[in-house]
C-alpha cells in the first residue's frame, strides 16, 4: 500500500496555486431557506468565480464537500482550505465537508492536516472524509491496496483524527455502487459491507457515490425507473445500515449524477432528462429520510457540473433549486394523473410546495390549490401553496425551456 510517497502533480499544483488563494469571505445572494435533507454540491474545480458563487447562492445549500479522486494525491494547503470554507460557508451557509487523502499519506500526515485546519487554523469543520471510492483505486490510482489494508488503514487514519479533534464527525466509506442494479452482487457492496463491520464504530454518517449510467443509450423510461428502483433498493440499504451497526445511522449521497461521463445520448448528465431524474431522486431521498443528497459537481466539469463553463445552469442546477422551501416531511400528493411524480411538503408557517415532474412527452393538465395547472413536456415544476392551501405562485422548467436555454418560465402566467 503506498501510503508515504510524494504526488509531484499534487506539489506542483499547490505551489501554482497558493498564489490564489485568498481567505476572504464571500457574500452571495439573501440565504435560501434550509431543508431538512441537506442539498448539496461538491467543490471539485476550485476558486468559484463571481457569476458561479451568485448563481450557487440562489440553492437551497446546507454542504459543499471537497473530495474525488484528485483529493487523494495529497494534502491541501491551509490556505486553499481556508478558502474552499468561506466559499462553502458563503453559499447560504452550508456546512463543509472535506476529505484527508487515504493514499499516499500516514495517519500521522492526517492527524496534522486536521490539526492544521481546525485546531491551528480555526476552521471548524465538522465533516470529514478519509479517502474516495476506495473500491476504485486500481483503476483511479493504479494502487493494489486490498480491502483488508484499506479498513485497516482507515481505522489507523480515522483514530489519529479523532486523537486531535474529537468533534468532528467522520462519514464513510464513499464507495461507488450502482444502487440500481443487483448491488448486493457487486465487488462494491462487499466494499461497502466490510467497511461498516470493521469499521463502522467510528462513523456517524455513512456515505454512498451513485452514478446509475455511463453512456449507454436508453430510453426516458429506463431513466425514470431507475429512480424508482434507487428508492426500492435504498430502503433496503438503509435497513442493512440498522441492522448491521444497531444504531440509526444517516446515509448520504456525496456524489450523484445519472451519468458518470460527459455522454451524448439521454443520460448525458448536462441534458434535460439528469436534471429531471435528479429532481425525482431529491423528491425520493427526502421522503425515505437521507441526510444529504450531494451532487458531482458545482462548476467547469464539462455537463458533470450543475453551471456549464460559462456559470449557466444546467438543468441539474434547476433540480437542487425547484426543492427551496422544503419541509420536515414529504408526501406524495393524491390524485395525480399517470405521467406526473409529485412531492408535497409543508413548512413551519403553514405554507407549502409541491414538486411535479411530467415524465412523458405530452404536457398534463391536473388541479392544484385551486387552479388548472398544465406541467410540460418533460418537466419539473415547483408550486407554491400559502398558508391556506390556495396555489400563489410557481415556475416550471421543462423541454420548452431547455431547447431555447431559458431560465424556468412562470407558470401562472403561461397556463
Amino acid at each position: 500500500m503506498l501510503r508515504n510517497s510524494i504526488d509531484p502533480f499534487r506539489l506542483m499544483s499547490v505551489i501554482g496555486l497558493l498564489c490564489l488563494a485568498f481567505t476572504q469571505s464571500f457574500q452571495t445572494a439573501s440565504p435560501q431557506a434550509k431543508t431538512p435533507i441537506l442539498l448539496g454540491i461538491n467543490y471539485w474545480t476550485i476558486f468559484w468565480r463571481d457569476n458561479e458563487r451568485a448563481q450557487l447562492g440562489q440553492l437551497p445549500l446546507g454542504i459543499v464537500r471537497w473530495g474525488g479522486d484528485v483529493s487523494d494525491n495529497g494534502d491541501n494547503q491551509a490556505a486553499l482550505v481556508q478558502r474552499f470554507v468561506n466559499e462553502a460557508r458563503g453559499a447560504n451557509h452550508a456546512e463543509p465537508l472535506y476529505q484527508v487523502p487515504f493514499l499516499y499519506e500516514s495517519p500521522d500526515d492526517a492527524a496534522q492536516e486536521l490539526k492544521s485546519i481546525n485546531i491551528d487554523g480555526k476552521m471548524g469543520i465538522k465533516y470529514w472524509e478519509i479517502g474516495n471510492e476506495p473500491n476504485y483505486f486500481q483503476s483511479s490510482h493504479n494502487n493494489k491496496t486490498t480491502i483488508d489494508d484499506y479498513v485497516k488503514g482507515w481505522r489507523a487514519d480515522a483514530q489519529a483524527m479523532l486523537a486531535v479533534d474529537p468533534s468532528i464527525i467522520l462519514v464513510g466509506p464513499d464507495v461507488s455502487m450502482d444502487i440500481s442494479s443487483d448491488y448486493e452482487s457487486l465487488p462494491a457492496w462487499q466494499w461497502f459491507t466490510t467497511f461498516l463491520k470493521a469499521n463502522g464504530d467510528m462513523i456517524k454518517v455513512v456515505t454512498l457515490h451513485f452514478y446509475p449510467y455511463a453512456s449507454q443509450d436508453v430510453t426516458p423510461e429506463q431513466i425514470f425507473a431507475n429512480a424508482d428502483l434507487f428508492a426500492k433498493n435504498i430502503a433496503k440499504i438503509q435497513s442493512y445500515i440498522h441492522d448491521t451497526l444497531k444504531r440509526d445511522v444517516p446515509l448520504m449521497i456525496t456524489e450523484i449524477n445519472l451519468s458518470s461521463g460527459s455522454a451524448t445520448t439521454n443520460v448525458n448528465p448536462g441534458g434535460l432528462f439528469a436534471g429531471l431524474w435528479l429532481a425525482d431522486i431529491i423528491g425520493k431521498s427526502a421522503q425515505q429520510g437521507l441526510a444529504a443528497v450531494v451532487p458531482w459537481t458545482a462548476t467547469r466539469n464539462g455537463g458533470l457540473s450543475i453551471l456549464d463553463d460559462n456559470g449557466n445552469p444546467h438543468p441539474t442546477y434547476y433540480a437542487i433549486k425547484t426543492f427551496a422551501g422544503l419541509g420536515a416531511t414529504v408526501d406524495t400528493p393524491a390524485g395525480l394523473p399517470a405521467g406526473v411524480v409529485g412531492f408535497h411538503s409543508q413548512n413551519d408557517s403553514g405554507e407549502a410546495i409541491e414538486v411535479l415532474i411530467n415524465i412523458t412527452a405530452q404536457p398534463i393538465s391536473l388541479t392544484v390549490g385551486g387552479k388548472s395547472v398544465t406541467v410540460g413536456t418533460y418537466s419539473m415544476t415547483r408550486l407554491h401553496l400559502d398558508a391556506s392551501g390556495k396555489l400563489a405562485d410557481g415556475t416550471t422548467y421543462g423541454q420548452s425551456e431547455f431547447d431555447a436555454q431559458h431560465p424556468p418560465s412562470d407558470v401562472l402566467t403561461t397556463q
